[in-house]
This record gives C-alpha cells, structure tokens and sequence, in this order.
C-alpha cells in the first residue's frame, strides 16, 4: 500500500522536517492512506538497550542518537537491524542524523557475537519508479517474493525493525477502538525489507494473515520474530525466509487505549496507558 502525505513527515521525534497542518493531524490514520495493517507503533527502548538485548556488533551514530517516540508514524526515521554495516556509515546523510560519518561502534568488551548492526532508516520503501513519493509501508509477505517491488529487497535486504509494541484500530459500532499490542516481553521484532538510496535505508514492514488473537480486531498484523530467529531472517535464503512464517510470533499482550494516539502531533508514555484491563493472550 502506498501512502501519499503531500511529501509532510508525520509524527514526533523528526525535528527539523515539516508536519502537515492541522487538519490534518487529528484525521483517523486510514485517511491518511495507512488504514491496513501496520501503520503506527512504539519505539522508545534506546539503541544501546537493544544492542545490549541482542549483542549487536555495533550501533550507528544515527541509532544511538534517535529519540524515543510513542507515535511512530510513516516517514519517520526508525532504527532497523541488518547486515549491512556500510548502512552505518551513511546516518550522517539522514536530514536529521550525525553530522559525521563515524560508526557509533561499542566498546570491546560490549561487542556481541552477531554480525548485525543497529542502523537507522526512513519508514517507507522507495521504489525506482517512485522515487520522490513516501514509500510503501507495508509488504504482504504472500507476495513480497514476486512483487516487482518488493523482490528485490526481500531476495537480498531483509532487517528486522525493533519496536516496543504497535498500535491498531478496531471497528466497533461507536466507532474506531484504537488497541495497544506487545509481546509477551513487552517488545517486538517485525520482519522488514529495505532499499537504499542517496538519504540513506528506506522500509516496508512484512504483514501476514492475522491469527486468532489479533483477528478480533484486524484481519491483518505485522510480522514478528522471536530473537533467536532474527539472524535466521536477515542472513537464511528466500525460501528459508517464507518458511520461518510459521515460526512467527502469535502470542500477545493487548489493551485497548485512549483516542489521543489518533493524532500523529501527539506522543509520550501517556498514550500506551490502558483504558481497560490488559488482556493477555497466551
């Protein structure tokens, strides 16, 4: 699905980028083309925290210094692992990252064994054929192997994008129920595919069928994979990849929040706060 935000980055956390006028901020998020599964969600863990998690070789300038932020929205700068160590050095081209062109590398004695980096990248994969629009946010994981668009990338640039959770919004007779979902660890690794172009990593998030613990509210969510699969993911063949789909995770926490998230302006800790109690699914 492409989305088309009048060239307006969305969101917090991306000082110095132009949001979109009023109006347009409090209009619910399918309006704003990202309606299908997944179009917001929340990254506050620090890029030391996660490399910590998953004994990462390295984090880039770009990662480290990345903001938390409750409202991820398309277009932003989110921070995605991969392979590509080069991707760490090309942060600094990012409108807002470093203003030099040094690997945040981690001390000798906090390298991990992995050969995976923390990098920064813009959401929305950009196509060569559309170069100059906001990029596809979201790849069906049905068709990402043959899809012109997406082919490439998942034949040779798989990532995965950390998050702390994700938000979706359920349709009910009052109206849109936004949802709150985490992991049963309170965090989330989606299956992404990525381009690169003169700025830098750009991303689509993989989606799937939704299973019965999400399919209540959408029929559709992104793809996550445990930490021991993540290495499985980003280096295994094409069809290694498909086959690590049954392997995704299905188990969930859940609670419904307030209507505050509907606006892209809004961010901070307070939006994840539940209006009814937490349901777990396991």
């Amino acid at each position: 699905m492409s989305i088309s935000l009048n060239g307006y980055a969305t969101g917090n956390g991306n000082a110095g980028r132009r949001e979109p006028p009023g109006p347009l901020q409090n209009i619910m998020p399918e309006k704003l083309g990202f309606g299908n599964m997944c179009g917001r969600f929340v990254a506050f863990s620090s890029g030391d925290a996660i490399a910590d998690r998953l004994g990462l070789a390295a984090i880039s300038d770009g990662a480290r210094l990345l903001g938390p932020s409750w409202n991820v929205a398309p277009t932003n700068q989110i921070k995605i692992i991969t392979r590509d160590a080069s991707l760490a050095l090309r942060d600094s081209a990012l409108p807002n990252g470093p203003q030099n062109d040094v690997v945040g590398t981690r001390k000798e004695s906090e390298v991990g064994s992995s050969s995976l980096y923390l990098e920064v990248g813009r959401w929305g994969l950009v196509t060569p054929w559309d170069f100059k629009g906001p990029g596809i946010i979201n790849a069906r994981v049905e068709t990402v192997a043959e899809k012109p668009a997406f082919a490439g990338a998942f034949a040779q640039r798989r990532c995965i994008v950390p998050v702390d959770g994700y938000y979706e919004w359920q349709k009910t007779a009052l109206g849109k129920q936004p949802w709150f979902i985490t992991g049963l660890d309170n965090s989330l690794y989606f299956a992404g595919i990525y381009n690169q172009n003169e700025a830098g990593a750009n991303v689509a998030i993989l989606t799937m069928g939704a299973g019965a613990e999400v399919a209540p509210i959408h029929h559709r969510m992104p793809i996550s994979f445990s930490d021991q699969l993540i290495e499985q993911w980003i280096f295994g063949a094409p069809n290694e990849a498909l086959a690590l789909m049954g392997q995704a995770d299905k188990h969930f926490l859940k609670w419904e929040v307030g209507h505050t998230v509907n606006s892209v302006r809004n961010n901070g800790p307070a939006l994840i706060e539940k209006v009814h109690a937490a349901i777990s699914l396991f």
